[in-house]
């Protein structure tokens, strides 16, 4: 028992971040992935759905927006220093500029060194899909339990407008092209990849 504890106390907490464009498959790899691993869940739509709630559903509100950001940090921080290992999903889009004046860049640098500062370890997954697989996807019924994008014409906009291609410039990144694979299989990929 006290080998155990030692083990605990001493060892690095993980968070599996899950990042790509709406409808590329995220929360359902997540949820797989989740179930394999033991590993807890955040979608992101969580902490968005409770944040915004208050401002009308308005993402684009600069309070709402400075809210969900330390929401975000502060909830990283919790678990990190609890060693709870954990999967973020994140609809990342490198060019994205937030009303508050954070971009989309930052934000996800701001969690890396939360989670560094804690000693943690961050791997970073980029899932990647081709568009016409992404406008049969964005239109499933279940999108609309979170209040997500959920037209081709919605979708369409997002692609022209925001980079969801680019990856994250980490030396851990891995990229996942689902546009054939299975949630199930893509979280198995995952989990063996990175020895979870």
């Amino acid at each position: 028992m006290k080998r155990l504890k030692k083990f605990l106390k001493h060892r690095k907490p993980v968070v599996v971040f899950i990042y790509g464009a709406p409808a590329v498959g995220k929360y359902t790899t997540a949820k797989k992935l989740a179930r394999i691993t033991g590993f807890k869940l955040l979608h992101s739509h969580a902490i968005r759905d409770l944040v915004f709630g208050f401002f009308n559903s308005n993402r684009e509100n600069i309070h709402g927006q400075e809210i969900w950001k330390s929401f975000y940090l502060n909830f990283t921080e919790g678990i990190m220093k609890e060693k709870v290992n954990i999967i973020f999903t994140h609809t990342h889009a490198r060019n994205r500029i937030y009303c508050s004046g954070l971009s989309g860049l930052k934000f996800v640098d701001n969690i890396v060194k939360v989670v560094k500062r804690n000693e943690g370890i961050f791997y970073p997954v980029h899932l990647v899909c081709e568009d016409e697989e992404l406008f049969k996807r964005i239109v499933s019924p279940s999108r609309k339990n979170f209040g997500k994008a959920c037209t081709v014409k919605e979708l369409k906009w997002m692609l022209r407008n925001r980079d969801y291609k680019t990856s994250l410039l980490m030396k851990n990144n891995f990229i996942i092209n689902n546009t054939r694979i299975s949630a199930k299989r893509t979280a198995k990929i995952i989990k063996d990849h990175f020895n979870l």
